[in-house]
């Protein structure tokens, strides 16, 4: 088994490591463009009276002054800080601790979701799909019956390159005998037959932010310096209105351009993808009046490289996202909506021919498929979620919007030392971590799983008697144990996962659709990658 001790030096780089960077290569990450809010102002917590949390004690700086100290401050109050702000907020051994959480965004009036689902709305351009195991850690923090009105449930993705009828079909996980082995109910939740949820992200910040208690977030505050104290176990923090605290442990959920990390000694590699995301919703027609829209569609189009999905929102209308070169999407954006429109539907219905330069591959995989039938049954194969994809009707005026796509990781590393400072003092999460393409879906699902197991870690030391945030060498061991699990718990997920990500477009634009007429009759390898997808 591969060791993931970390050495003193950062020279040696795991057997994990050089798979990853075989695959990227650094280079400066841009700016993203603005999204389409759903909101004219951004939804904010609910007022409540502090807590003694919410109190801190004081903690010395460098030349001896007191500030505020906090055993836990989180940068970033975007999903995956919110989610794991409310963990703490919930949990028994957690939630008497002196926590803060920096939002560089003002306070805003609490949106009630209650009222909202009744009133007639723009929806978002951004959304995220929910795979179980995320379903279930909002469950757990007592938010999900809150978001799932807006949730719409998705019971099978299709998921095709050269023509709709040769691709794959995935649907909900069934309990194999594999899970029996694991135990991890996550991947199964009984009385959910759903793939997963497609949600907007601007709902799922609302029905958060209405559940936090607000004394535990500094609004806008901005983190702009971080000082390892000398011969202290604390840092020190310096913020935007150049107040200063203290804290022990240092939380970076503030996104691909982490401040938090720029500001430690953890290693970030990055690499441009070339290619741009156009975002957007849609109405999609119906192929009866008893379609649910409840399919999920994917397709890399093999003559352009263009990668389409349409992930469902309502009964009538979809979200899409659209992969294309970057020297195309300024041409693209500045299409008129009907030649837009025209532009995805080509991009789903138009079938592709097969060059040239593959048809001895696609020999060998026709032979391979004709051995896999006599193998294995006829009903085993995955029948089509429907007979053709849906069609583009419209989009919605003003709902399109773009970014650059990049590919960025810290593995296997994510726990760090601050500049200047020789103790651990810092951990990243979601984004700040690690960036993938948003082809699979799994961005935010990766940073929320960071976050329930970092929760569940420091709740498992707090409860076996530890005392973690103490200001002593025997508190820094121990807070450096846990900070270590977490990291190489999350390496098994994460590591294979992004490697799959990066390299899945090349795979299913240029293999032949006979691959995957013949991988769609293995439905026990689909149920796998299913149970893999909703693990943590």
């Amino acid at each position: 088994m591969l060791s993931f001790l970390r050495a003193s030096s950062r020279a040696n780089l795991s057997p994990y490591h050089v798979v990853i960077r075989t695959l990227i290569t650094t280079e400066n990450i841009v700016e993203s463009a603005p999204e389409k809010k759903l909101y004219k102002k951004d939804p904010p917590v609910s007022s409540s009276e502090p807590s003694d949390s919410a109190l801190p004690a004081s903690g010395m700086s460098t030349f001896g002054e007191q500030f505020p100290h906090y055993d836990i401050v989180i940068n970033g109050g975007g999903i995956v800080g919110l989610s794991f702000l409310l963990y703490l907020q919930q949990s028994p051994f957690l939630s008497d601790r002196k926590i803060l959480l920096l939002e560089s965004q003002k306070d805003r009036p609490p949106v009630n979701l209650g009222e909202l689902i009744n009133q007639e709305r723009l929806l978002s351009n951004r959304v995220s799909s929910l795979t179980l195991a995320s379903k279930q850690f909002f469950n757990n923090l007592d938010v999900w019956s809150n978001l799932e009105p807006y949730a719409k449930p998705t019971r099978s993705m299709h998921v095709w390159s050269t023509k709709y009828s040769k691709g794959i079909t995935f649907t909900p996980h069934r309990i194999s005998f594999v899970d029996n082995l694991i135990k991890d109910s996550r991947c199964h939740i009984p009385g959910d037959d759903n793939l997963c949820y497609i949600i907007e992200n601007d709902i799922i910040l609302a029905g958060l932010r209405n559940k936090i208690r607000s004394d535990c977030i500094r609004f806008d505050s901005k983190l702009t310096n971080v000082d390892a104290i000398p011969g202290d176990t604390t840092v020190e923090l310096t913020l935007s209105d150049e107040s200063k605290i203290t804290t022990n442990l240092l939380i970076g959920c503030d996104g691909y351009n982490s401040f938090v990390r720029q500001s430690s000694d953890i290693n970030y590699f990055d690499l441009d993808l070339s290619q741009s995301a156009i975002v957007g919703t849609v109405q999609i027609s119906k192929e009866s009046d008893l379609d649910e829209n409840d399919v999920a569609f994917q397709r890399f189009v093999p003559h352009n490289r263009n990668v389409l999905a349409l992930l469902p929102l309502t009964q009538n209308f979809a979200s899409f996202v659209l992969s294309v070169p970057r020297n195309q999407v300024n041409g693209l954006m500045e299409l008129s909506d009907e030649a837009f429109v025209n532009l995805l539907n080509e991009n789903l219905f138009l079938d592709a021919n097969v060059s040239k330069n593959q048809s001895m591959l696609s020999f060998v995989t026709n032979t391979c498929d004709s051995l896999l039938e006599k193998i294995i049954p006829s009903d085993a194969a995955s029948s089509l979620p429907r007979i053709n994809p849906p069609q583009v009707i419209s989009i919605e005026p003003e709902s399109r919007a773009s970014f650059p796509l990049k590919f960025g990781t810290t593995l296997p590393w994510m726990v760090g030392t601050v500049k200047g400072g020789d103790k651990q003092k810092c951990i990243l999460i979601g984004d700040s971590a690690h960036r993938v393409h948003p082809l699979a879906g799994q961005g935010l699902n990766l940073g929320l799983g960071d976050a329930e197991i970092l929760g569940q870690y420091l709740d498992e030391a707090l409860s076996n008697g530890q005392d973690i945030f103490s200001d002593n060498e025997t508190s820094q061991e121990q807070l450096n144990q846990v900070l270590y699990n977490v990291e190489r718990q999350r390496q098994f997920k994460l590591i294979p996962m992004m490697t799959a990500i990066h390299t899945m477009q090349d795979l299913f634009t240029y293999l032949p659709s006979n691959v995957f007429t013949a991988f769609n009759k293995l439905n026990f390898v689909k149920n796998e990658i299913v149970r893999f997808a909703n693990s943590r």
